[in-house]
């Protein structure tokens, strides 16, 4: 049951994953960000069997099966992640990888009903344990992991993900049955990477345009109020001045012409000067 619950939350955040970089705009879903999202889709696809395989179903357990379906599924995982990062290094590779990762889930479809085909003890044989070629594969799946993290040291989430990977599948190099403690660290290892990369994509691409978005919004409206503050001032301003204009025009002395624009100058903070032939009143 614990494994059962480990596998689908690693599927399902991995489903989450591809979802969220698969939906961004072109601009920003660069083929790096593509390949991670279309890997981790593949990845959960022949996962989901794996679990179903696994040992502990009554009827439709399959220990052998279960473990052929699991190092397909690291085996496109590990490659994939090293195909994203061979794009940051070569970046005439955006077109044909905008096309080619599209093929990693149909490939993990096909894998599905082609794996069936395949002797069932060429990676765990039961009552021995697993085989050379699995811990061989188990080791190089390790060091592509670890390239990953390596590649992507100054992402913190990234780097910690290459790294659960790694000792995850340090954990599957060897064990001689499938309730051996080892695996369940290994699971353990497995779904904090993809956590990691859970976090990354949600962090960098819904947390923090939101977050961004919540800023600017929030600057944006107080520019508002202060741009309606002075608007209402001027108009404020403006109507005083007709009103002023409209005494001015009426005053019937120039004693009470100087003191209506003295009133206002006063009132609006607003420097006048009156000059007459004879002396300067303001």
């Amino acid at each position: 049951m614990t494994h059962l619950l480990l596998e689908f939350l690693s599927i399902f955040m991995s489903f989450i994953i591809f979802i969220v970089l698969i939906s961004l705009p072109m601009p920003e879903r660069t083929p790096f960000l593509q390949v991670i999202g279309t890997v981790f889709l593949s990845s959960a696809i022949l996962d989901i069997p794996h679990t179903i395989y696994y040992a502990g179903f009554t009827g439709i357990s399959n220990t052998g099966l279960s473990v052929i379906f699991w190092m397909f599924a690291r085996f496109i995982q590990s490659c994939g992640l090293i195909l994203a990062i061979l794009h940051l290094k070569y970046k005439n590779l955006n077109t044909r990888f905008t096309s080619f990762t599209f093929l990693f889930p149909l490939l993990s479809i096909l894998l599905i009903f082609l794996i069936k085909l395949l002797p069932t003890n060429i990676f765990y044989v039961e009552g021995l344990g697993t085989t050379t070629l699995k811990s061989v594969l188990e080791i190089l799946y390790t060091l592509l992991f670890l390239t990953f993290s390596i590649k992507n040291k100054n992402n913190p989430y990234l780097l910690l993900s290459g790294v659960m990977f790694a000792l995850s599948e340090i954990a599957f190099i060897k064990y001689a049955s499938l309730f051996d403690w080892t695996l369940w660290f290994g699971h353990i290892f497995k779904i904090l990477g993809v956590f990691n990369i859970a976090f990354y994509t949600l962090t960098n691409f819904i947390y923090n345009p939101l977050k961004d978005y919540k800023t600017l919004s929030d600057k944006y409206r107080r520019e508002g109020e202060k741009l309606n503050e002075t608007i209402s001032k001027i108009i404020s301003v403006q109507n005083n001045a007709l009103e002023t204009l409209s005494e001015a025009i009426n005053c019937k002395d120039r004693k009470s012409l100087v003191e209506i624009l003295r009133t206002f100058s006063e009132k609006e903070n607003i420097e006048i000067s009156v000059f007459s032939r004879e002396k300067k009143y303001l």
